[in-house]
């Protein structure tokens, strides 16, 4: 499976379609989007390092300098986190009816001993910014992150093809 992000310009993949849930683009989203829940673009769960990845993508980020949009941004993409977080959990537990569109191996994503993980891509984002990013939205997060040991990455595109999540060109 190949998602290619829009907004971000990204193509994220290859993924094994069974582990891959493209939460953004599934209609339970589209029917509770106007009820202002925001999700990530997909969660993957990469079974062979105990991982379920919440995968956010953004093409640039604010100037860290500015601070007001740094802010929005920050709050924004922790809203998706937390949205995405409680939505999925959600239909694990069986609250909403979409089995029809869930990956295969969906029962799978959530077991004991399952490390999450809050992975954001800014394609064009420096290396030099991406600490910065990574400390706003760790305070952001900080009681999500205490109560679910929730890990958080911050990359760029190139860092996103050393991690396989980023198809290179």
């Amino acid at each position: 499976m190949i998602i290619y992000e829009e907004g971000s310009e990204l193509n994220f993949g290859k993924f094994d379609e069974i582990n891959c849930f493209h939460i953004e683009k599934s209609d339970l989203h589209n029917r509770l989007s106007f009820k202002n829940i925001k999700t990530v673009e997909f969660i993957l769960f990469r079974p062979e390092k105990n991982v379920l990845n919440f995968v956010e993508a953004k093409r640039t980020f604010p100037d860290v300098n500015n601070l007001e949009d740094v802010a929005k941004n920050i709050e924004n993409i922790t809203s998706k986190f937390r949205d995405s977080f409680q939505l999925s959990n959600a239909i694990w537990l069986g609250k909403h009816d979409c089995a029809n569109e869930l990956p295969a191996n969906y029962n799978s994503f959530y077991a004991k001993e399952r490390v999450f993980n809050l992975v954001l891509v800014v394609k064009y984002a420096h290396s030099k910014d991406l600490r910065f990013i990574k400390e706003k939205l760790k305070k952001e997060l900080n009681k999500d992150i205490c109560i679910w040991k929730f890990k958080v990455y911050v990359m760029n595109e190139s860092k996103a093809k050393e991690r396989q999540l980023v198809l290179s060109k």
